[in-house]
């Protein structure tokens, strides 16, 4: 008798690993002068999850802490709470400042993470709204924690050569795309995960290496210093999981940071022979054809170099969607604005689509529900001028580009 054959056959079964536990709640005690010491009890959240919230309101009862500190800045707490905040926007202080592009991506940013929100059923910042109010209605101290948002995009976009610009432009557009149908609640909850996090602040290292050290580590540094200057018994701060790990080493290290040093937005050094170099090349270029190759090269060179700029900002001014005055203004300032740059072919553009289509408070209003999308962008006269703003800019830059190789070949 063959006795394997007889023998009942073994099921073989699949023993799932347990999943790693994660701790979102850590705690750290600091001494402090007089035999005096400050327990920090950290909670590490994900920004859009349902229980997330829920947690923090378990643990404010039961750790009945003396202060709250979020991680939030004044700007980003007025915007969570007034639902108002655009309406007190001045589009021309915008266009002037040369902020246009940095408030696209401010507006790209809502926008995404407004749309993750919506697929799980919780909105952005909703978690640190329930701190702000259970903290409020307790009469329990408020601490904004967080650096000026605004200051951290300057000091990151400042961080970064044209190269790396460039590149986070199109991974950030093409994240958007391919996450757009991949959001679930349950990957949110995998945010919170401190293995998946380092592995994309690794990630994030390797593709832009100035990147997490403006976004991460110096915000770590910020968060710590200033919870670290609260005097109170316990104090109990909620920031995103992402920040868990280096504030906690900051504070058992006790590593201190220079605030006002972390809050310095330097601007880069331009030398101002450089933003003439354009102007003067192709200024250098048309007189060079006019005495060496006659009146008749000459002008068609300068007739050919003001075209094809003009041109360019011109169909840009009608890819935005702008008005037909601004689309003529376009044309016709482009070429003047690349021979002088202290004023951009956008400035104006913007300036003539802002006086001749005039936003109104719900444009204002309007702009948190934009989608990034050149059809919604156009749709909203505040967001439309903006647009017009960059992409004028960016078709006199491209004009200029193509108009300079043309010129050279009636030289040379």
């Amino acid at each position: 008798m063959d006795l394997v054959n007889t023998m009942p056959e073994k099921k073989t079964t699949v023993v799932k690993k347990p999943k790693k536990s994660t701790n979102l709640i850590r705690t750290v005690t600091i001494s402090g002068p007089n035999n005096t010491s400050t327990k920090h009890v950290l909670l590490g959240t994900a920004h859009i999850s349902k229980d997330s919230v829920k947690q923090i309101k378990e643990v404010i009862n039961k750790e009945k802490p003396d202060v709250i500190a979020i991680e939030l800045c004044e700007a980003r707490l007025h915007k969570l709470t007034n639902q108002q905040a655009w309406k007190q926007m001045n589009i021309f202080e915008v266009i002037k400042s040369g902020n246009v592009y940095l408030f696209l991506l401010n507006l790209y940013l809502a926008n995404l993470q407004k749309k993750m929100g919506e697929k799980v059923g919780v909105m952005p910042g909703q978690e640190m709204l329930e701190a702000y109010g259970i903290a409020k209605a307790a009469g329990i101290p408020i601490v904004l924690a967080d650096r000026d948002v605004q200051v951290t995009l300057k000091r990151a976009m400042l961080k970064l050569n044209f190269i790396e610009k460039f590149k986070m432009l199109y991974f950030f557009f093409l994240s958007f795309f391919k996450m757009e149908d991949q959001i679930t609640p349950e990957k949110i909850e995998e945010m919170k995960n401190q293995d998946l996090i380092n592995q994309a602040m690794e990630e994030m290292v390797k593709q832009f290496p100035h990147l997490k050290e403006v976004l991460v580590d110096e915000r770590d540094q910020f968060i710590s210093e200033k919870i670290r200057g609260i005097k109170a018994d316990k104090v109990l701060t909620i920031v995103g999981a992402g920040h868990l790990e280096g504030i906690e080493k900051n504070l058992k290290a006790g590593k201190k940071a220079d605030l006002s040093e972390l809050n310095k937005v330097r601007k880069k050094k331009k030398f101002k022979l450089l933003q003439w170099l354009v102007p003067i090349l192709f200024i250098g270029l048309i007189v060079y054809g006019f005495m060496t190759k006659g009146l008749g090269v000459g002008l068609t060179m300068l007739i050919t170099c003001y075209l094809v700029i003009a041109v360019f900002s011109a169909i840009s001014a009608i890819i935005a969607g702008a008005r037909l005055i601004t689309i003529l203004a376009a044309f016709f300032s482009a070429p003047f604005a690349v021979a002088n740059p202290l004023i951009a072919t956008g400035w104006i553009a913007g300036a003539v689509e802002t006086w001749a289509d005039k936003p109104k408070v719900e444009d204002f209003l309007g702009l948190s529900n934009v989608k990034f999308s050149f059809k919604e962008l156009r749709r909203n006269r505040v967001s439309r001028i903006l647009l017009i703003v960059a992409l004028c800019n960016i078709g006199a830059t491209i004009g200029s580009l193509v108009a300079l190789p043309i010129m050279l070949k009636f030289i040379f």
